[in-house]
């Protein structure tokens, strides 16, 4: 049941994780120039556009116009078309001194996954004072571009051709490039934000197949995909899951195995594993054979008392265990327990006190009487002082290995701290390769899954470190065998136990064990006179244990903030000098709306 949580909680937060970090982004940016005699262009953007996890209306493009960087000519953009086969392409044009602002689709519908858009417009400008000069891809983009493609003829000649790539005014060379006579075609891979890539060259001599037109055979639906971000994170969760998996099992088996508790081992098997002396050598045993063993015992384990019982049998101290302290002080005489179970009263003279144990002075602190019906912030410091006390005797009982623990435990905090990393780095990592490189995001996606699943084994399991001596095993399994008496017990039981006087002892192991359900219908079904000593201790000691979580938890109150988010945009900036990146016509950037 603990893997099966840690699974479906690590499935949940990298779900919640990879929706979280899906930003907009474009897979691909293909760019066709036709370049005119007249010095401008007719240009055609395929953006394969990405929409995020949230839903949005449809895309904006800003192209910058008004005086180039490069000189006193200027720029402006006519003709604007949009088209899509998947997403609506509906476009309003408005136009400012600074740019012209194209928002594509429609208000009352929303998109998601990602969408081809493909823009026509007509720039001018992008060859003054005898030099071409083309911002093919702007860098305003605030978002990464996977890939980007450049196609551009010219009526002539292009020398003295150039092809940046980077951040504004970076002279960067694009990745790939290759001109020829009037034609330059340009690849980009890995566009960061702000990232642009301009192209420059100089008119050479007319070229006889000059186009006129932008080329034909438009594909709209090539890099529509509405669907794919649902595909993609189907798909990394699985190889994630895949990897928890592979993470989960082996650092489960190995806390199993490094937890395993010490027995003696001897001929006799299970008798010497719990009778067997220091003659015998001690060796790992398994939980399930550990169970196996065990054998239902009638009288409880000597040299214990019901809450360190408790503790021994589950290695860590409970709401259950702090009760059982509480009614072994009250069968010893301290207290006394009302009939509702949900006010404590003191016995004998305030002076006899002083011999009391220190978490019952603290919660009485003086008081004849203690309610449970609200918080009591003294019974909640002493309620505190039980827990401690008990982990205390836990510690020093010799019952456990300490060294072995302390071995493990530093393993296992090892290995944690390695899960938490990797989930940081793999968040990151899918951040930045989701959209664009498939392969290594399922590769990040399974090796910090691995580590984070082997990291979750380590926190889930951590009880399982706890080792036994062969004492504290010895001891365990007359607890666990008791415990299953009261499993199995019935209204003889109860009878005899109330003939020998042990009643409320038994009921207060029952309560340490988790038993008291079962034993109170055992003294239910036993049918005792109301005037036996401890036949309602069952009802009285469920009432303590739900008052002693009353009176122990303040009440807390919290105040919820909220906080906004804003955005910012940019505009064309006319200053700067001609060369590279955003020294030309055109340009800009765009989002979503």
């Amino acid at each position: 049941m603990k893997i099966l949580v840690g699974v479906l909680i690590a499935a949940g937060a990298g779900v919640l994780l990879f929706v979280s970090l899906r930003l907009d982004q474009i897979h691909r940016y293909a760019v066709d120039v036709v370049v005119l005699d007249d010095g401008s262009a007719l240009v055609r953007e395929t953006i394969d556009y990405e929409f995020g996890t949230d839903a949005k209306h449809g895309m904006l493009r800003r192209i910058p116009v008004g005086k180039l960087p490069s000189g006193d000519a200027g720029s402006a953009v006519t003709d604007v078309t949009v088209r899509s086969a998947t997403a609506p392409a509906d476009a309003l044009v408005t136009e400012t001194a600074d740019d012209v602002e194209i928002r594509i689709g429609s208000p009352s519908e929303t998109v998601r996954g990602r969408h081809r858009y493909v823009i026509e417009y007509r720039l001018s400008g992008v060859v003054a004072d005898g030099r071409l000069a083309l911002d093919v891809i702007g860098s305003e983009w605030d978002m990464p571009i996977g890939a980007a493609d450049v196609r551009l003829t010219a009526p002539y000649a292009l020398e003295n051709a150039e092809c940046n790539q980077g951040r504004a005014r970076v002279t960067a060379s694009c990745d790939q490039v290759k001109v020829a006579g009037n034609s330059l075609r340009a690849h980009a891979s890995g566009l960061s934000p702000s990232e642009g890539i301009t192209v420059y060259a100089t008119p050479g001599q007319p070229s006889a197949s000059a186009a006129t037109a932008l080329p034909g055979g438009v594909d709209l639906d090539g890099g529509s995909d509405p669907r794919w971000w649902l595909w993609t994170m189907a798909l990394i969760l699985a190889v994630g899951a895949v990897g928890y998996s592979v993470g989960l099992v082996p650092v489960t088996v190995w806390a199993r195995r490094a937890g395993r508790d010490l027995a003696r081992a001897g001929e006799g098997g299970a008798v010497d594993a719990v009778f067997g002396g220091p003659e015998l050598p001690a060796r790992p045993v398994d939980d399930v054979v550990a169970d196996q063993q065990a054998t239902i015992q009638f009288a409880p384990p000597p040299n214990l008392t019901p809450a360190q019982g408790g503790v021994l049998l589950h290695e860590k101290v409970t709401r259950d265990h702090r009760v059982a302290w509480l009614l072994q002080q009250s069968l010893d005489g301290w207290f006394e327990i009302d009939d509702s179970g949900s006010t404590l009263r003191m016995i004998g003279e305030r002076r006899e006190w002083a011999k009391a144990p220190m978490p019952l002075r603290r919660i009485f602190d003086g008081r004849r009487k203690v309610s449970l019906d609200k918080y009591d912030s003294r019974f909640a410091k002493g309620w505190d002082m039980i827990g401690n006390e008990l982990t205390r005797w836990r510690d020093r009982s010799g019952f456990w290995d300490r060294r072995a623990e302390r071995r493990s435990t530093a393993t296992q905090t090892a290995v944690f701290r390695v899960a938490a990393l990797a989930a940081i780095a793999g968040a990151i990592g899918l951040l930045l390769t989701a959209a664009h490189l498939l392969w290594a995001a399922l590769l990040i996606a399974a090796v910090s899954a691995a580590l984070v699943g082997a990291g979750v084994a380590a926190r889930v399991n951590r009880n399982e470190l706890m080792v036994r001596t062969p004492e504290g095993f010895a001891k365990r399994q007359l607890v666990e065998g008791f415990r299953r008496f009261f499993a199995q017990s019935e209204g003889r039981h109860a009878r005899e136990a109330a003939e020998r006087g042990d009643l409320r002892l038994y009921s207060a192991w029952a309560a340490a064990l988790g038993e008291l359900d079962h034993w109170t219908d055992a003294m239910a079904a036993a049918a005792l006179p109301p005037s036996t000593p401890g036949v309602a201790d069952g009802r009285h000691f469920s009432a303590l244990g739900v008052g002693a979580l009353t009176a122990s938890t303040a009440a807390t109150s919290r105040s919820l903030g909220s906080g906004g988010g804003g955005g910012s945009g940019s505009s064309f900036s006319s200053g700067g000098s001609s060369g590279g990146v955003s020294g030309g016509a055109g340009g800009g950037g765009g989002g979503s709306w």
